[in-house]
């Protein structure tokens, strides 16, 4: 079915579905059946638009290409569209789609379709995906960067420039995905603003469930959102080389094999690095190397070194602390080893109660504070403290 609305809502990412459905041939193939045409219409169903389209679970499709038709209906249908693929189908793609104007949508019902091989190249803004299964031997599962003369379009009021027309990417909208057996689950590195990613599984990904890297700026672009995520046994779960405001919400990522979350700014890094980066109630567990670790490669300046970095609730076994600036962890409730280095600076921890931490590291710039049922309760310095009142306005070590 050809669905046409008036309407695109894109506060989801998901179109608003109002209108009447759309049956009609192709004017230049009047004897397809099964072909229809695209023009006016937003809701694309990718199978009847195009006969070079088949799902691999068709009698005779077992290891069909769909990826030139779908590539060619992508190219000619104009911005805003949504392109349907029928649940539980299965589609073949030998290589990456790619987004050819804004606001192009892929996705699917139910317990969705699956992509193999292939994956979606968002190279525009307001694009996304739903709904998919994407798994299989292609390098990304989604890429996100703008192609060559990439126009973002006439939502003027929704772009930004800086040092006299400098445009940068805008929103991305994922959600009810699952990514597997991919090099790189989600991997974003140009800088954009408010990538929106809900409710998606990453399992098996060789080098990173997530990667994002904006070194094209010499500002900390950013505001990726992740929300109800499940990342496992990826190699990294996320890693972040460069951004500011990275949120990652209800969370949980877990046996990996080397690091849950990382970040970690490479010597490319120039200006603005890794800043801002806020975690709530998420769960970092059974990852083979540590859960949390923060740091920075050999060579990067220590005013480049990852700052403000604030996790509230959650669970994390194993922190490494290795090059940072203030990080401050809130009512992290868990048995926690942590490891903190001297080039780990400015470090608080309120109410992770002291009786259930295994310190290592000679980092010593660090408040401990809270209560305790073994000790009730207490404050722990790693070297000294100073007390500010009235008396002493300018500080009295303790």
């Amino acid at each position: 079915m050809i669905i046409q609305s008036d309407k695109y809502g894109i506060g989801s990412g998901l179109p608003s579905l109002v209108g009447q459905s759309l049956r009609k041939l192709r004017a230049n193939e009047p004897a397809t059946g099964i072909e229809f045409g695209y023009d006016g219409v937003d809701v694309i169903n990718v199978e009847e638009a195009r006969s070079d389209i088949r799902s691999t679970t068709r009698a005779g499709y077992s290891v069909y290409d769909s990826y030139p038709g779908l590539q060619a209906l992508i190219d000619a249908a104009g911005n805003y569209k949504v392109f349907y693929f029928p649940a539980n189908g299965i589609f073949n793609l030998s290589n990456n789609v790619v987004t050819k104007s804004q606001g192009q949508h892929f996705t699917s019902a139910g317990c969705g379709a699956g992509i193999k091989n292939g994956g979606f190249s968002l190279l525009h803004e307001y694009s996304g995906a739903s709904n998919l299964y994407l798994f299989g031997e292609e390098t990304y599962g989604i890429y996100v960067a703008p192609g060559t003369g990439t126009t973002l379009g006439p939502q003027t009021e929704n772009r930004f420039s800086v040092l006299g027309g400098i445009d940068f990417f805008n929103p991305i909208y994922l959600s009810n995905l699952h990514i597997a057996d991919k090099q790189y689950g989600i991997y974003n590195n140009y800088r954009m603003m408010y990538g929106r990613v809900d409710r998606v599984r990453i399992t098996e990904c060789n080098t990173a469930g997530v990667y994002i890297s904006m070194l094209d700026s010499i500002y900390d672009w950013g505001d990726w959102n992740f929300s109800q995520m499940e990342i496992t046994k990826c190699q990294v779960g996320m890693h972040i080389v460069k951004a500011g405001g990275t949120r990652i919400v209800n969370s949980k990522i877990q046996s990996c094999l080397s690091s849950g979350l990382l970040l970690e700014p490479t010597t490319a890094v120039s200006s603005s690095t890794v800043q801002g980066t806020y975690i709530t109630g998420s769960c970092f567990e059974d990852n083979a190397g540590n859960d949390v670790k923060i740091t920075a490669q050999t060579g990067v300046a220590s005013s480049k070194y990852p700052q403000n970095t604030v996790i509230v609730g959650g669970t994390i076994h194993k922190l490494v602390l290795d090059k940072c600036n203030f990080v401050s962890l809130v009512g992290v409730y868990t048995n926690m080893q942590i490891t903190q280095n001297i080039t780990a600076t400015n470090v608080v921890f309120i109410g992770c109660p002291a009786s259930r931490e295994i310190r290592t590291g000679s980092g010593t710039s660090y408040l401990d504070m809270g209560m305790d049922s073994a000790m009730g309760a207490y404050i722990k310095v790693g070297s000294r403290l100073t007390l500010i009142d009235s008396l002493n306005p300018s500080g009295k070590y303790l």
